[in-house]
C-alpha cells in the first residue's frame, strides 16, 4: 500500500532497449526501475553518471551493487542506487527513497529475476 507509478514506458537509451517505471513510495520519495535489455557496462555507467560503487547487499538471494551518494551534493534522483545483472537484463534502481524502500522493491522483483 502507498506505492504508485508516476511514469512507465518502453524506450531505448544508448541503443539499449529499456523498460522504465517511476515509482512514488509510501514516504513520498522516488525510485526509478530501469531494465536494460542486452546492456553492457557502459550503459549502466552512463545511467549512473560514473558513480563509484560503495558496497553490495544480497536481497532474497539476489546480489545488488550499492551506489550511496547521499552525502554528495546535487545528486538529484541518483542519491541512492542498486544494480544487478541477470540473464540479458541489467536492473538499475535509483532515487531518493530510504534504503528500506529500495530493499522492499528489490525483494518484490527478486523472484522474477531468479527465473530469467
Amino acid at each position: 500500500p502507498g506505492w504508485y507509478a508516476n511514469d512507465a514506458r518502453f524506450d531505448s537509451t544508448s541503443d539499449v532497449p529499456l523498460w522504465y517505471v517511476g515509482l512514488i513510495t509510501p514516504t513520498t520519495q522516488f525510485i526509478a526501475l530501469n531494465q536494460g535489455i542486452g546492456a553492457d557496462g557502459n550503459w549502466q555507467d552512463n545511467l549512473l553518471d560514473s558513480a563509484t560503487a560503495t558496497g553490495s547487499v544480497t536481497i532474497d538471494a539476489v546480489t545488488w551493487t550499492v551506489f550511496d551518494r547521499r552525502d554528495e551534493r546535487d545528486t538529484g534522483n541518483f542519491a541512492y542506487s542498486l544494480t544487478t545483472t541477470t540473464g540479458a537484463s541489467t536492473i538499475v534502481l535509483h532515487g531518493t527513497a530510504p534504503a528500506s524502500e529500495f530493499e522492499l522493491l528489490a525483494a518484490s522483483i527478486a523472484s522474477a529475476l531468479e527465473t530469467e
